[in-house]
């Protein structure tokens, strides 16, 4: 299997986890500890579970150089990107913001 196919696969089951965690956050976690402490523990899972998968990922492609896995990070950096923008955006329609925005009126009044 060539590298491109293993780094393409490992971003895929990547999503799939990321989304289990974030549904895990909302269905299970969220009403039992609150959203803030929820999220923060969402966060290190999911912290957690990119560095689990970047390790198997390096160890299965142990024949890779250091360039090569760095090129590999910045493969994984743009599709990552492009579905944090897709997904803010739809968040935006539905009206669930999920960062502040620098023209709400508490930016606007210097709170």
């Amino acid at each position: 299997m060539t590298l491109s196919l293993k780094a393409s696969l490992t971003w895929l089951i990547l999503c799939v986890v990321m989304f289990a965690n974030g549904a895990i956050r909302a269905l299970v976690l969220q009403p039992r500890l609150g959203e803030d402490l929820a999220r923060q523990v969402a966060s290190l899972t999911g912290v957690l579970f990119v560095l689990l998968a970047s390790w198997l990922f390096v160890r299965a492609a142990s024949e890779t150089t250091s360039r090569q896995l760095l090129w590999v990070g910045a493969g994984w950096l743009r599709p990552h990107l492009c579905l944090s923008s897709v997904s803010g955006s739809f968040l935006d329609l539905a009206g669930e913001r999920c960062w502040p925005s620098t023209t709400s009126s508490g930016a606007a009044s210097g709170r």
